[in-house]
């Protein structure tokens, strides 16, 4: 059972993450539509996975923004792997 702090930190955060996740509808034929800012890519409809050394588990399961800091790190370090890969071509 969560402590009702804890629970408002996690209602405040899924509040702050509604307002930066796409926009996604249905349209009236039935049709997914998802509308990106400007620039922005949209995610992929499959999920990466992978199991981790237990420390790094829990280091991440501590995160109040667990799938947003998943993201945003293997991004950046996927970003910096293809540019190196790409200047040593």
């Amino acid at each position: 059972m969560l402590s009702p702090a804890l629970a408002l930190v996690l209602l405040i955060e899924q509040i702050i993450n509604l307002k930066t996740m796409p926009k996604k509808y249905q349209n009236e034929y039935g049709h997914w539509i998802t509308e990106l800012e400007p620039g922005e890519e949209p995610l992929s409809e499959r999920i990466v996975g992978a199991r981790l050394p237990q420390k790094i588990y829990d280091y991440i399961q501590s995160k109040s923004n667990k799938a947003e800091w998943i993201r945003r790190v293997l991004v950046a370090a996927a970003l910096a792997e293809m540019e190196s890969n790409h200047q040593s071509d």
